[in-house]
Formats: structure tokens, sequence, C-alpha cells
């Protein structure tokens, strides 16, 4: 986290989300993010493997952090009158290429999504498939159909280019 707070090229952006942040071995509770930073930090109160990075040039009144769980946070955004929200999901690897029920904060997008507003789902899946792997890595986790059926029912679709390295 020290060197891409560091990083000046990052004061650019307005949000950054972060998925397995670095871990304060003291408090457990949080990651690094100095006051003097140009940034909030937004950190889930108990222990979690997804955050935000809210540039302080941002209107605090314009947005809102909302915690579904340690591995799901979502910033709602009110921009030009219209809601946005982006969702920053960690998923653990679900164990197998068959495991379909294993710990993870898919399932909660399904509701998250049925909010008024527009929808960004972004993060960390551990889950292969052919629509973002690409045909020369054909690998198919049956995990990933529960995760592209919740974003087909909200009509989302994949904003990453088929086959590119993540």
């Amino acid at each position: 986290m020290a060197p891409l707070l560091a990083d000046t090229r990052i004061h650019k952006y307005n949000i950054i989300a972060i998925q397995e942040p670095w871990t304060n071995p003291f408090s457990q509770k949080t990651t690094y993010c100095p006051r003097s930073t140009s940034f909030f930090l937004v950190y889930p109160q108990e222990k979690g493997q997804c955050c935000f990075l809210v540039n302080k040039r941002l209107d605090i009144s314009t947005w809102e952090p909302r915690f579904s769980s340690p591995d799901l946070c979502s910033l709602q955004l009110e921009v030009k009158g219209q809601k946005i929200w982006i969702h920053n999901v960690y998923s653990q690897p679900p164990g197998s290429y068959n495991t379909t029920n294993f710990s993870t904060p898919i399932p909660i997008l399904a509701s998250l999504l049925e909010q008024a507003g527009e929808h960004i789902v972004l993060g960390d899946f551990n889950l292969h498939h052919p629509l973002w792997n690409g045909p020369q890595k054909p690998i198919v986790y049956k995990a990933a159909e529960q995760l592209l059926d919740i974003l087909r029912l909200h009509k989302l679709r994949l904003a990453l280019p088929q086959g590119s390295v993540t």
C-alpha cells in the first residue's frame, strides 16, 4: 500500500478499488493509509479482503460506502443526479473446478444489483471461464456460472477484453 500511495500518478484517479490489501499486523482491522494522503480509506469494520480509496477532492456528501460482508464493499455515488454503484468483490478460490458451494460473497451481489441506479461490479473473483480467459485457456469453474447468471439477470456486460491477463 505504501508504494501505491507514494506514486503521484494515482492522484488523478477519483476511486481506486483494491482486493487483498496489505493488513496492518498490529491492528488486523485496517490497511496502510496515512491521513496525509490524497485519499480516504473505505475499509470494512472487520478485516476484509477489499477496500476503496476515494480521492479527497470528491465531495464527501456525494458518496456513501456500504459493507455487505468483509469481502464485498460498495460505493454509492451521486453523479449529476444519477446513482452509480461500484461493487468491489473478493472471492476466495472455490477449491476445485467443480465446487459450487464455498465461502464467497458472490450470492450477495444479486440483491445489491436490485438497487436503483447504474452498477459496476469488479474485483478478484478467483474464477476461470472462457469469457474472460479467452480460447487459449478454456478452463471453466462451475462457480463462475453462478456469477454469470447474476450478471446476465441484471443485464450487466463484461468490460474486460476477452483473454486479458488479470
